[in-house]
């Protein structure tokens, strides 16, 4: 559901699954037994939202139906909700690469790049990137989740080491599995507001 007072942006991290047999039914799961599904949107007034970033594995598949059967996966419900343009992805995606290519795509949305000008900087910085620079920007996040006292430092750390035992200059994150599985689905997007406000 919407916030009283909707921010530009709505970041869902978590899980979802696309049910193949019922598409209305795919659903983002949340709290203890709660399952937001692609129904429930459709009844939902969401234009306030410049975008929303499901970083979870297949919110992007849409079940093989008619034409005529309109909005039948969880991107399409939101589109209908009234969002401009949602990220979402294609196949299951590995928490790690997820976080690096979220990060990466709002940094480049908070320069003032369009979000599909964000996506592809973003899937090609992840693409190109060295070990030797993965390694840095992991020890860089694992100093700021310890000093804010994050569990998921542990991850960053134990990513940092991988990197080190990696050739410096190979590019781990190279094959399309790890940033190809990412799509932006939508129409017209409100940068101006996405700068103005925090994500919901």
């Amino acid at each position: 559901a919407a916030c009283e007072t909707p921010h530009a942006a709505l970041h869902f991290c978590g899980h979802a699954a696309y049910d193949a047999a019922r598409p209305l039914q795919s659903c983002l799961f949340l709290a203890g037994e709660s399952r937001l599904t692609a129904r429930d949107l459709l009844d939902r007034d969401l234009s306030a939202y410049s975008l929303v970033s499901l970083a979870a594995c297949e919110t992007g598949i849409a079940g093989e139906v008619a034409l005529t059967a309109d909005y039948v996966g969880l991107v399409s419900a939101f589109l209908r909700a009234g969002v401009a343009a949602v990220l979402s992805t294609l196949w299951t995606v590995e928490s790690f690469t997820t976080s690096l290519l979220i990060v990466e795509f709002y940094h480049h949305l908070q320069t003032g790049q369009p979000p599909a000008a964000a996506l592809h900087a973003a899937q090609t910085w992840l693409r190109e990137a060295k070990a030797a620079d993965l390694h840095t920007w992991a020890v860089t996040a694992q100093n700021h989740l310890q000093a804010a006292g994050r569990p998921e430092a542990n991850l960053f750390a134990s990513r940092a080491r991988v990197f080190a035992n990696q050739l410096p200059d190979s590019c781990p994150y190279a094959h399309p599995y790890y940033w190809a599985a990412f799509t932006l689905s939508g129409h017209t997007f409100r940068t101006d507001a996405l700068n103005q406000t925090s994500a919901g």
